[in-house]
């Protein structure tokens, strides 16, 4: 499940809520935190607890809970350099 998981992120260019993957693979939300922390591990996801900082409502990225997004590999080296420099 772990590479399912891997291309569904992978195949999206926004970020993807906790409760819509757990959905879409039929688990609880625990459960696909769980899975989620080996691709943190590894610094191939990012996770934010919302990726508008708004809250207008205007959207359904303003909600509240945890959203994750696959990190290409230009994300990756920007990650490492401003993480080096603090």
């Amino acid at each position: 499940m772990l590479s399912d998981i891997r291309r569904l992120l992978m195949s999206r260019a926004e970020m993807v809520s906790l409760y819509e993957l757990a959905n879409h693979f039929d688990v609880e939300e625990s459960v696909m935190s769980g899975m989620l922390t080996h691709w943190l591990r590894k610094g191939r996801v990012i996770r934010m607890e919302s990726p508008c900082d708004k809250g207008c409502g205007g959207c359904d990225k303003s909600s509240d809970g945890e959203w994750y997004q696959w990190v290409v590999a230009a994300q990756s080296s920007t990650l490492i350099s401003l993480s080096c420099q603090s």
